[in-house]
């Protein structure tokens, strides 16, 4: 990231206050030095109106650095120890058992009893309705907003547009046929989740509200009892939408479903017998703005960038503009509430005191970077980088001071109705960095002015120690804690719905359409029965904490059998696979700053992947060099020839930077050192690599020859003859952001 200049950060701030024609306290004297841009950001943009006064703001930083830093590097220092007193362990072979060797060296640690979470203050999105979860990286403005506004999507649109209706769809224009399949499908799904108390949804002519119940009229049955619902509960509003539309408001575990019906009596414009037009289903409830894993940010203008992008989620004036159809521009923003009536009023469309509103956007989280990165965008007095963490917590707690602050005063809408703001903290090991996140988002509260508590925490259960001591590490957050994830992104209609069963009340999807969809699990389960039910169900199937630590704690080594059963076609396809996967994204990551992306797999098939995938891909291929499961030789020569194909998918971006055929940018030599230097890599992280090798593609391109810059410190791999060049640095004044 850059430096800042010679310009001190008190300096700097003398300066702006002597421009000011009121006089002004002087500045408390602080050590860190803060780069120019970020300074100029927070003092500018993030702190005019909320209250807190730069002076207040980077005191408050300054202290954190001070007292915090300290403890922050002791921790990363205790993760290389623990991890060296485990492969000592492994090698060592002794009598001990495993159990009682990380008992004995602190990686395990005495489960802490029967508690209680505490958090106070939490929005029903995460408290009390189970449903879908986006993550979006907050460098990308446009994505941002679609996760944002992803709180309602069109069934009929997400079945007709994925192959949740077989066959897939085709390109071209709308197919009537398959129209009908959509609407038989969504007939079944009402019929499935709100049904009559007899007859089915695909037979009804009209539907009306009498005496604050739904009322359905059937073809050919006027003199019949009009159809009801079997749950007259499930009715909860109507609404008036544009035109001469409407809409009915069900609701179902918590989770809502619109059916906006088409005025008309008559007209070829209705898309069934009663005029419906679309169901639109209650999709994502929370969104996860990621500054972690599928973001790019390698220097001070990324940062800002992304931080800007959080500050617009919470004054909501976040917007962007893109090419529509017919030549148009689209002009995207936070979507208003949506105003309801309740039953009673039918048919009046006036407002009336005991109407309702609900919120068209989800509620939205900031994550934040893990622990290990640090960033020279913040200084020590000695110019030493700092925790990135840190930097992050204040300032997306800052930004978050415009909602739970200036727009909560002013009674606007807002992200958090109960004054929260929502921090998902990862890649934490064990409770003791739980209890440093947790300090740390005191010490931000403090220098903010918050009340105590007002920062929640979502943990990311992605690290072994933290899973083995999950019930420790919950206890040290219990007054802050919301929710524990696990973060998986299985196929939505085949095996999703699987995690609902097992209790999960959120699980990740990768678009807003497949929140629509995945919505539909959490409609067919109630996931507070089943979570009712889950404590005696591992009772009676005899399932122990003790037998889930045991699986935790068991690397999952191949057999001897399994090893024997690995032939040269299955080893060759498994790192042809896992080359492509690395390949596809790393050039992108490093070429272009795309840090989430669809990367095709071999087959062409559309994979999301981001730096968790990375970090599996590459350990994985590192692994098995190290066993010498394959060769340099062999993973050099997939390198080879998968990036043709890699460079081959992506022939049709402009901006896109091939590997072939000097196989000698910035993103080939980042892709090498994933896996050359994996088994060094702590813990197996890809950030120091993909940011170090990132840092260097911007510098080439800003540069106006365009040259490669020097590459010292290389390591030299011979292949036959020649020589491979893998993990260089570029020589020269490119710091690196990271803790290596």
């Amino acid at each position: 990231m850059l430096l800042p200049s010679s310009l001190s950060r008190n300096a700097a701030l003398r300066t702006l206050r002597a421009l000011s024609s009121s006089p002004r306290a002087s500045p408390t004297p602080i050590s860190i030095k803060v780069a120019p841009a970020l300074q100029s950001f927070i003092d500018t943009k993030v702190l005019p109106g909320t209250g807190c006064t730069p002076d207040q703001f980077w005191t408050g930083l300054d202290g954190i650095v001070q007292d915090l830093l300290p403890r922050n590097q002791q921790l990363l220092e205790q993760r290389d120890a623990i991890q060296s007193q485990i492969d000592s362990w492994h090698k060592s072979k002794t009598g001990e058992t495993q159990l009682d060797f990380l008992r004995r060296i602190g990686y395990l640690q005495p489960s802490p009893g029967a508690f209680e979470i505490e958090t106070a203050r939490v929005g029903d999105e995460i408290a009390r309705v189970a449903g879908p979860q986006l993550v979006c990286p907050v460098d990308k403005s446009r994505f941002l907003l679609n996760a944002a506004n992803a709180r309602w999507g069109s069934l009929l649109d997400a079945f007709y547009g994925t192959n949740a209706v077989l066959p897939a769809p085709q390109p071209g224009p709308y197919d009537p046929a398959r129209g009908v399949q959509v609407f038989e499908m969504a007939h079944k799904f009402l019929d499935e989740t709100f049904p009559f108390a007899a007859g089915r949804w695909s037979e009804v002519t009209n539907l009306s509200i009498a005496d604050g119940a739904l009322v359905a009229k059937v073809a050919g049955a006027e003199k019949s009892a009009p159809l009801r619902l079997a749950a007259p509960d499930q009715l909860v509003g109507y609404g008036t939408r544009a035109g001469e539309k409407w809409s009915i408001l069900l609701r179902k575990n918590g989770l809502h479903c619109e059916i906006v019906i088409d005025g008309k009596e008559k007209g070829v414009g209705r898309a069934t017998l009663a005029g419906i037009v679309d169901v639109r289903l209650e999709s994502a409830l929370t969104t996860i703005c990621d500054f972690e894993d599928s973001a790019c940010t390698v220097d001070v203008d990324d940062k800002v960038a992304a931080y800007s992008n959080w500050l617009g989620l919470m004054n909501r004036t976040l917007s962007c503009e893109f090419p529509g159809k017919n030549g148009t521009t689209v002009n995207r923003t936070l979507n208003p509430r949506l105003a309801f009536h309740q039953p009673k009023h039918w048919p009046s469309k006036d407002a009336s005191s005991d109407d309702f509103s609900m919120s068209a956007q989800v509620l939205l989280l900031a994550r934040n970077v893990g622990m290990h990165k640090y960033t020279d965008m913040v200084t020590t007095e000695a110019g030493a980088p700092v925790p990135e963490h840190f930097v992050d917590a204040m300032v997306t707690a800052a930004c978050a001071l415009h909602d739970v602050r200036v727009r909560r005063e002013a009674g606007d809408v807002r992200n958090s109705v109960e004054g929260s703001v929502y921090i998902v903290k990862p890649k934490m090991h064990g409770p003791e960095e739980v209890g440093l996140a947790v300090d740390l988002f005191a010490a931000v509260e403090k220098a903010l002015g918050m009340p105590p508590l007002t920062m929640k925490m979502g943990i990311m259960d992605e690290e072994r120690r933290t899973s083995v001591n999950l019930a420790s590490a919950m206890q040290a957050a219990r007054q802050r804690l919301v929710f524990i994830n696990t973060g998986f992104l299985d196929r939505l209609l085949r095996t999703k719905g699987a995690q609902i069963a097992a209790g999960a009340s959120t699980a990740w999807v990768p678009s807003p359409t497949a929140a629509t969809l995945h919505a539909l699990h959490y409609l067919q389960t109630s996931v507070a029965s089943v979570q009712g039910t889950m404590a005696t169900a591992h009772k009676s199937e005899g399932v122990t904490p003790a037998l889930f630590l045991a699986d935790l704690i068991t690397p999952p080594l191949m057999t001897s059998s399994e090893r024997e059963a690995l032939t040269p076609v299955i080893i060759q396809k498994e790192l042809d696979n896992n080359v492509q996967s690395l390949l596809g994204y790393v050039v992108r990551w490093v070429g272009q700053g795309v840090g989430c992306s669809k990367v095709p797999d071999l087959e062409g098939v559309q994979l999301m992947e981001d730096r968790a995938t990375l970090r599996i891909s590459s350990q994985h291929i590192a692994n098995w060099r190290h066993h010498g499961v394959v060769s340099d030789e062999q993973v050099l020569e997939a390198f080879h020839r998968i990036a043709h194909l890699v460079d081959e998918q992506n022939a049709s971006d402009p901006t896109y930077k091939a590997f072939a055929p000097r196989f000698d940018g910035p993103e080939w030599h980042a892709a090498l050192e994933l896996v050359f230097s994996g088994t060094t890599a702590p813990n197996g992280y890809t950030e120091p690599t993909l940011t170090k090798f990132r840092q260097q593609r911007k510098a080439l391109d800003a540069s106006s020859e365009g040259s490669r810059p020097n590459l010292v410190n290389s390591k030299i791999l011979k292949r036959g003859g020649s020589s491979i060049e893998i993990a260089p640095v570029p020589s020269g004044a490119l710091p690196q952001s990271t803790r290596s």
